[in-house]
């Protein structure tokens, strides 16, 4: 059994956790107002994907077995990035230069912003 919701798109009521076979036909009178607008949302909770698995721990594990090998690509290929471009802070002077900070109290102001604006 399949658990539905139902809503009347007259007046928006809502039935939920209505309980039917695939093979029933769905409701159509709503019990509130009587018109032939009700219309019935696929609802099933989480049981009904999980293909009798009890919890979401054991469809991950399930999951994760069955695509190890995609996984460990995608870890693979993130660390080969990260590898590749690995950032360095803006304070980080092996990059500019090297310039110290004493080095650049010695600096005249022409000196200071060239170094600020070119890293030279």
């Amino acid at each position: 059994m399949i658990r539905y919701d139902y809503e009347c798109t007259d007046c928006h009521e809502t039935l939920r956790d209505v309980e039917q076979r695939i093979s029933d036909k769905p409701k159509k009178i709503c019990p509130s107002c009587g018109k032939n607008t009700l219309e019935r949302l696929i609802y099933g909770g989480m049981a009904s994907f999980m293909r009798r698995d009890s919890t979401v721990g054991s469809v991950a594990d399930k999951n994760s077995k069955r695509n190890k090998s995609k996984i460990n690509e995608a870890e693979q290929a993130k660390k080969e990035h990260k590898d590749k471009h690995t950032e360095t802070s803006w304070y980080d002077t092996s990059k500019s230069g090297g310039k110290t900070s004493k080095e650049i109290a010695k600096m005249t102001p022409n000196q200071k912003e060239k170094y600020i604006m070119e890293g030279k």
